[in-house]
């Protein structure tokens, strides 16, 4: 089975032949599809999705005044907005107003900016916008840099760049800084966008007479999505002598001597050496029965009672591989007063109480199953219970907590080696040589898996995919194209395709519409006269998508140019009203230079001139377009970012 559905996705026939797709779609979600979700109590094709979020949400500094920083320099400002031209050096429009936080250093001031907060270790997750060529940079305890630099189409990258961090300064008088861990990939996107940056970091330690035992060490840097740095150690400060010294706790501090930089997002976690310790635990062991669904163990009698300090081997503990079940109790010391997340996986069911309050529930159809939950605690000790069965096959447990400057972790001796770990799999890389890769793939789009797209990659490092249902562009990325691992190793369980670098996501609805008026609203359903035909190769060997809605055909026609995507849409035949919604988003700003910003997310531009209508529709910007189908017409325009 798994070399004709090979065979199916990597087929590069002139015609896509749709009346295979709900049949291919049929045997892979049988074959590989079905995983439990707790939350809804079903079996779904999608990644487990649980109305609760797996990590607590971090506290937000906010830019509506200065109150969360130390006096700043006149170099620092609160406006509305921010757009920069990402043809001009350093240049920036404002809008007044506040809620974006901008630097504007000059001669006289150019001042850094530091948090009230002092931190040790820190989560840290924030959205910056850089001008053309401007360089600044975020100092965990204000010493040690990430860089934040114009990257944008760098073939090489180096310590300097955009994600890059320092290893030390090496000459603290005379300002010399050493060569650093450079990024792993440039994930940067174009100057005038919003991009991101997500740390873990974790300060020196020092002993109890103040001597560091630790070096700072940065667990790992996200930029746009896209892991940069992994685990680097920095040994000294990496900023001029007024920080040489090292410290437990010291605050954030943003760089005000270099560039121009806004920033309209910054939430931290600052994270203790807390944890919530579990303490005189005692189990009952009960193996009178054969069990799908959580007992009533008030009915059951006991075979046997003791103490325990693991969930790792449950097995050993019942001294029986199936059909048994364990009441574990005990006390749980909370660290602080707060939210505290607690999350179960369990195979089979079980549940947690704790106080007598049942907090988790966690079951379901035999196997693995996550379940999670929020409860308000006080710091101190509260009981515990927590509740398991066993019917066939496997038996496994664990629980995680979070709390208010807790870290994520989990209660006792985490587990060895997770029942679905196996060796590590030897990446299956695909890479565009002579001729575009096209693969048929599912896809996660904005938080959904999407069935029905293909991912199309270039030698020349442009790649983007495409829904074969809406007829929309999913996403774009550029770098290497494209890792298939989760499709084809072991039972290809996820059957995802994973971009190799930081991706832009577009709007997935279906683009075209007939409307009784150029102000009436786009619809969100597609209109029963929509449908998609296929593509043909090009000369290149791209595909040209094709679809229909009603007496009009399209022609999608997708070029990968050396920094853009050009979309060439030819329209043929005649009908009444038609309208192409080139983008949707909260916030689209037309921009002296022609070019369209598209939420900080992407530029658009028409290659030729156009009537596009900029409105507002349902608390949303949109770019639409009348199509004049008597004639064929052709509309074009570029997507850079």
């Amino acid at each position: 089975m798994l070399p004709v559905l090979k065979h199916f996705f990597q087929d590069k026939t002139n015609q896509l032949n749709m009346k295979y797709y709900p049949l291919f779609l049929l045997i892979f979600s049988f074959l590989f599809g079905c995983q439990k979700d707790t939350a809804s109590g079903t079996e779904t094709e999608t990644e487990e999705e649980t109305t609760i979020a797996p990590y607590l949400p971090l506290s937000t500094i906010t830019f509506d005044d200065f109150s969360a920083f130390q006096t700043p320099s006149p170099n620092w400002q609160l406006v509305g907005d921010v757009v920069a031209d990402f043809t001009q050096k350093h240049a920036l429009e404002t809008t007044a107003g506040k809620g974006v936080l901008l630097n504007l250093p000059d001669a006289t001031n150019k001042k850094h900016l530091f948090t009230q907060l002092e931190h040790g270790d820190l989560e840290l997750e924030m959205e910056f916008l850089m001008p053309k060529e401007s360089n600044s940079g975020i100092y965990l305890q204000s010493r040690y840099e990430v860089q934040l630099f114009d990257s944008w189409n760098k073939a090489t990258v180096t310590a300097a760049d955009c994600g890059g961090i320092y290893s030390q300064w090496k000459d603290k008088v005379g300002g010399t800084q050493t060569a650093g861990t450079a990024p792993m990939t440039n994930a940067s996107k174009a100057p005038g966008l919003w991009q991101k940056l997500k740390i873990l970091f974790r300060a020196p330690r020092f002993d109890q007479a103040g001597k560091k035992i630790q070096n700072a060490k940065f667990e790992y840097v996200y930029l746009n999505d896209m892991l940069v740095q992994k685990n680097v150690e920095v040994s000294s400060p990496t900023i001029d002598a007024a920080f040489s010294d090292e410290q437990p706790k010291a605050p954030l501090m943003i760089q005000g001597d270099h560039g121009p930089i806004a920033f309209r997002k910054l939430r931290v976690k600052t994270l203790a050496q807390d944890s919530v310790k579990l303490s005189n635990l005692t189990y009952q062991l009960y193996t009178n029965g054969k069990w799908d669904y959580i007992p009533d163990f008030d009915t059951m009698k006991v075979a046997e009672t003791g103490t325990f300090n693991s969930f790792a081997d449950l097995e050993n503990l019942a001294k029986t591989k199936d059909h048994f079940a364990i009441v574990f109790e005990g006390n749980m010391d909370i660290p602080n007063d707060g939210q505290y997340l607690f999350e179960t996986t369990i195979d089979d069911g079980g549940d947690l109480y704790i106080d007598n309050q049942l907090v988790v529930h966690n079951e379901d159809t035999p196997g693995i199953g996550t379940a999670r939950a929020l409860i308000d605690l006080t710091k101190g000790t509260h009981t515990f219970k927590l509740t398991y069965y066993e019917e066939v096959w496997l038996a496994w447990l664990t629980v995680q907590v979070e709390g208010p400057n807790v870290e994520k972790h989990y209660l006792l001796n985490p587990p060895s080696k997770f029942p679905w770990s196996k060796e590590a799999a030897k990446q299956i890389i695909v890479t565009p040589q002579d001729a575009p890769e096209m693969v048929r793939a599912f896809l996660m789009h904005q938080g959904e898996k999407k069935t029905h797209a293909i991912s199309i990659g270039a030698a020349s490092g442009l790649h983007y995919a495409y829904d074969l249902q809406n007829a929309s562009i999913l996403s774009a990325w550029k770098g290497k194209f494209a890792d298939v691992t989760d499709m084809w190793d072991g039972r290809g369980e996820s059957q995802l395709l994973q971009p190799l670098n930081a991706k832009i996501e577009l709007d997935a609805a279906i683009p075209l519409a007939k409307l009784n008026a150029a102000q009436a609203k786009f619809p969100t359903e597609r209109d029963t006269e929509f449908q998609m035909l296929g593509y043909t190769l090009n000369a290149q060997q791209f595909p040209v998508f094709e679809y229909q809605l009603g007496k009009v055909n399209v022609q999608d026609e997708i070029q990968v140019q050396e920094k853009q995507l050009q979309r060439n849409l030819t329209f043929s035949g005649q009908e009444k009203n038609l309208y192409y919604r080139l983008a949707v988003a909260n916030k689209i700003n037309k921009m002296p230079n022609g070019w369209y910003n598209i939420d900080g997310n992407y530029y658009l531009k028409m290659v030729q001139e156009k009537p596009v209508q900029l409105r507002q529709s349902e608390g949303q910007d949109e770019l639409i377009l009348p199509v004049a189908t008597q004639a064929q017409d052709v509309v074009s325009y570029y997507i850079l970012w």
